[in-house]
């Protein structure tokens, strides 16, 4: 069905303009951006993820940022960078949240591996824990995207993570988690499309 026409004025909130990053850091060369933006809201709550040219400054194998509100978006925190770990974090990011407990999902391609790395908060993501691989057996990932089953029933609080794959077996996987994001499976993915 139709929605019935409503008579009397709208009323539309004014214009927000705010800034969603630090760029103090990018001062350093002119080639620092953030970029390949993922948005995340709930209540007045708003997180901003980015790739960060100046996260990976002095050669830090990162190149993720993030950003946190609890005012609506009307004034944004610069969380910093990723905790620190063997395979790094080289942007892509996707957010994803589980409506039951809360938890923060953030994924982002491997800097120095060829997986995807997935990174979760538990404090609205104010910090992250460290990653865990969330495409095990996986080669030359790239381009993900991620969502948390959010609807009542058997599959409730599962992450759902599909990347597309440029190595080995080429095509498009999709892996699972059962344990609220702390593993990942299974080993190699389904290929729900195969070929480049």
């Amino acid at each position: 069905g139709e929605i019935p026409a409503q008579s009397g004025p709208v009323y539309s909130p004014e214009a927000l303009d705010a800034l969603g990053n630090n760029n103090a850091g990018a001062s350093g060369t002119g080639n620092f951006t953030q970029s390949e933006t993922s948005i995340l809201a709930f209540g007045n709550t708003v997180i901003l993820g980015f790739n960060d040219a100046g996260s990976n400054a002095g050669g830090a194998n990162k190149f993720t940022g993030w950003s946190y509100s609890f005012d609506g978006g009307a004034t944004f925190t610069d969380g910093g960078t990723l905790p620190t770990n063997a395979g790094g974090d080289a942007g892509d990011p996707v957010l994803a949240r589980n409506e039951t407990t809360g938890r923060i999902y953030y994924s982002t391609l491997g800097f120095s591996i060829s997986t995807i790395q997935v990174f979760r908060s538990d404090d609205n993501g104010v910090t992250w824990s460290a990653p865990v691989n969330g495409t095990p057996g996986g080669s030359s990932e790239d381009k993900q995207w991620m969502a948390v089953d959010n609807f009542p029933g058997p599959g409730n609080g599962n992450v759902y993570l599909i990347s597309r794959r440029f190595g080995s077996g080429p095509g498009i996987y999709m892996f699972r988690s059962t344990d609220h994001g702390n593993t990942f499976g299974p080993n190699l993915g389904v290929q729900i499309v195969s070929g480049q």
